[in-house]
C-alpha cells in the first residue's frame, strides 16, 4: 500500500447488497482511473482483499445480516489500516454519528452521488499518502 507509484491505479472495495449501485460505483472509478473491487458480503470481501489488495474501502451501512458497522469492525480487525468510508441513505446529523460510532474514517450519503463517494476515497488516500512520506521522507 505504501509503495504505490504516481499514476498506478488506485485499488478500491466496494461491499455493498445493490449490485446496480456497484455497476455505477465501477463505472464512475474506472472513468476516474481507479480499479473497484466489489463484493455483495463480507466473506467476499475478505476473500478478494486476501487475494488482492486495496487501498481504501467503502461500505454500504445498510445491508442484510451484517450490516456496514459489523463489517467495518472486521475489516478493522483483519485490515487496521484500510480507511472506510460508509455510505447510506441517511443524511446529517445522523451521518456524523454513523461515521464517529461505526470506527469508519468517512462518512458519504448515498444521495450526494458515486463522485462524492469516490472524491471522499481519493480524499482519504491523499492524506494517508502525506502522512506516509511526513514519517518516511525516503519514501
Amino acid at each position: 500500500m505504501l509503495s504505490r507509484r504516481e499514476g498506478q491505479a488506485r485499488r478500491v472495495l466496494l461491499i455493498d447488497d445493490d449490485p446496480l449501485f456497484g455497476g455505477i460505483m465501477s463505472r464512475k472509478a474506472e472513468a476516474r482511473g481507479m480499479h473497484l473491487g466489489y463484493s455483495e458480503t463480507l466473506l467476499d470481501a475478505l476473500y478478494d482483499s486476501y487475494l488482492d489488495h486495496f487501498d481504501v474501502a467503502i461500505v454500504d451501512c445498510n445491508m442484510p445480516g451484517m450490516d456496514g458497522f459489523e463489517v467495518t469492525q472486521y475489516l478493522r480487525t483483519f485490515l487496521q489500516k484500510l480507511p472506510v468510508v460508509l455510505v447510506s441513505q441517511a443524511e446529517a446529523p445522523f451521518a456524523r454519528y454513523l461515521r464517529d460510532t461505526g470506527g469508519a474514517s468517512a462518512f458519504v450519503s448515498k444521495g450526494q452521488g458515486a463522485e462524492a463517494i469516490l472524491s471522499a476515497a481519493e480524499h482519504l488516500l491523499k492524506n494517508r499518502m502525506r502522512l506516509v512520506h511526513d514519517r518516511n521522507p525516503a519514501a
